[in-house]
C-alpha cells in the first residue's frame, strides 16, 4: 500500500517515513496551558493559560510571550528573565498540558496540531480546520493513529464521518499520480 500512496506533508513526510520520523517538537499555541515549576518558589508554580496575544501572566514578570516556543525554550526564557534581578539561580521546568489537541497530517492545506472545538469531531471537521484537502488528496482514504494505554493503534477508514478524539493523529492519504497521470520521481 505504501508504494501506491504517500502522505503529503509538503514533501517533508511520506507514509514510509511516518512511523519512524518523530513529529516536529511541540510548540505552544494560543489556548494551550503550560505547567511551570520554579524550584523553591511555590508562589510561582502554576498552570498558566496562554492568552490570545500569545503570552502568559507570570508573577513578578508580567506578560511573557511564549507562543511558538517549545517547553525547553520557555524554560530558558523565563529563567533568563528571573535571573535579571529576581532569582539568582532559578531552576525551572515547563510542561505542556495537552488536553484536547489532535494532529492532521498528509494531504491537507495546513498540516499540524489543532484544538478540538468540542469533545468529539469527525475527520471531515478536522480536515476543515486544517484548511481543506490538497488537490491530490484521496478524500475517502484516511488513517487514524491513537495511543490507547500507551500502545499505538492504527485504523484505516474510508469514512470522513469517523469520530476522532483528543491526541489522535489523522493522516489524509494522497495519490502519487499527478494531474498528467505521470508518476513523480
Amino acid at each position: 500500500m505504501v508504494s501506491m500512496l504517500s502522505c503529503g506533508y509538503a514533501g517533508l513526510l511520506h507514509a514510509a517515513d511516518f512511523y519512524t520520523t518523530p513529529l516536529a517538537p511541540l510548540v505552544f499555541i494560543n489556548g494551550d496551558k503550560a505547567k511551570i515549576t520554579v524550584l523553591n518558589e511555590d508562589e510561582l508554580n502554576h498552570i498558566y493559560f496562554i492568552e490570545k496575544d500569545g503570552s502568559i501572566a507570570f508573577p513578578m514578570l508580567g506578560k511573557v510571550k511564549i507562543v511558538g516556543m517549545t517547553p525547553k525554550q520557555t524554560e530558558q526564557k523565563i529563567g533568563s528573565l528571573l535571573r535579571d534581578g529576581y532569582i539568582l539561580h532559578p531552576e525551572i521546568s515547563v510542561e505542556a498540558i495537552i488536553e484536547n489537541d489532535f494532529y492532521v497530517l498528509g494531504a491537507v492545506q495546513n498540516p499540524g496540531r489543532y484544538h478540538l472545538p468540542k469533545r468529539t469531531e469527525n475527520i471531515l471537521g478536522a480536515v476543515a480546520l486544517a484548511g481543506g484537502f490538497t488537490q491530490n488528496a484521496l478524500k475517502n482514504d484516511f488513517e487514524i493513529v491513537q495511543y490507547i494505554n500507551g500502545k499505538k493503534d492504527k485504523k484505516n477508514t474510508n469514512s470522513g464521518y469517523s469520530v476522532i478524539k483528543a491526541n489522535d493523529i489523522i493522516i489524509v492519504k494522497e495519490s502519487i499520480h499527478n494531474e498528467g497521470g505521470a508518476t513523480p520521481p
